[in-house]
């Protein structure tokens, strides 16, 4: 199977045998060398200045349709043929983008009828990092796991992190696939709505009540779209770009120490130890080593 986004490919061993009116089908399908593969844009290009930080009500996770239940999809006697098949990944099936990548492995079975499959078994998400504009989002665990209860409705839990400087936010999602729900935190505390500005415009609300810090940030976050390849006609660029992955820029941010206007950059050297230099309005500059310590 083969799309814009999408390419399938699996090793089929399959066995059809027994009366017409009661045939069964068995084996395994195993799915090689497949892909997922999609670029998105972050920000709308031609928008005004200002106009993506729009705070949400909510936190929220995409919804998806329910499946539609298979009774009567096939003609009898097909709809009674019986199932008993294994779907696997022999071969990891990848997450690629300009904005995410990943890994899944699926380990499922498939009984029932033909008009009516149940699936049971889990697909695993592993090695999975979102690059949102001022953070990237890792998630340590991710798993659906079907029943034949569900059907293709799977439950979904998913664990990760972000770091949007000064805070860390942890998410869990959880629920049916066609209904998540979405848990946020965050250290300093923030409310979730709060949270999810921070993730999207690498500041809380309050950062962005000035125009002229509404419009920094826009420019930042037009930088950033830039610097990651997600704006058109950059990603030519994107392998020297790249180089920069490990550098954090902040345009005009107010300084915590003197309450004045900075703008600086910080160079991630481990998961302990940055450099950030800075330079303000009044010309002058600033040189600081940094040793990061969690505590969670």
């Amino acid at each position: 199977m083969r799309n814009d986004q999408l390419i399938l490919r699996a090793n089929l061993d399959l066995h059809l045998q027994g009366p017409w009116q009661t045939a069964a089908l068995t084996g395994t399908v195993g799915a090689v060398d497949s892909l997922f593969y999609r670029d998105i844009e972050l920000l709308p290009i031609g928008m005004p200045m200002g106009m993506p930080f729009t705070a949400p009500a909510v936190a929220a996770l995409p919804k998806i349709d329910a499946p539609q239940a298979y009774k009567h999809a096939l003609p009898a006697p097909f709809d009674a043929w019986s199932l008993s098949l294994a779907l696997r990944t022999q071969e990891p099936f990848l997450i690629r983008g300009n904005l995410a990548t990943g890994r899944i492995d699926a380990n499922l079975r498939l009984s029932g009828t033909l008009g009516t499959p149940q699936p049971e078994g889990t697909l695993t998400l592993t090695h999975f990092s979102a690059a949102l504009p001022f953070s990237t989002l890792k998630v340590k665990s991710g798993l659906l796991r079907f029943t034949p209860g569900s059907g293709f409705d799977p439950s979904l839990e998913l664990r990760g992190t972000a770091e949007p400087r000064p805070y860390r936010v942890d998410f869990y999602a959880y629920g049916r696939l066609s209904d998540p729900q979405l848990v946020l935190t965050s250290n300093p505390p923030l409310p979730e709505n709060e949270i999810m500005t921070l993730l999207a415009t690498g500041t809380t609300s309050g950062g962005l009540e000035n125009t002229q810090a509404a419009s920094s940030r826009a420019i930042q976050l037009f930088a950033e779209e830039v610097r990651r390849g997600r704006v058109p006609y950059s990603r030519q660029l994107r392998p020297l770009l790249g180089l920069f992955d490990r550098v954090d820029f902040s345009l005009a941010e107010t300084d915590p120490y003197t309450s004045g206007s900075l703008s600086t950059a910080t160079i991630n050297l481990s998961d302990h130890w940055l450099v950030s230099a800075g330079m303000g309005q009044d010309g002058s500059s600033r040189v600081m080593g940094i040793w990061r310590v969690s505590f969670r």
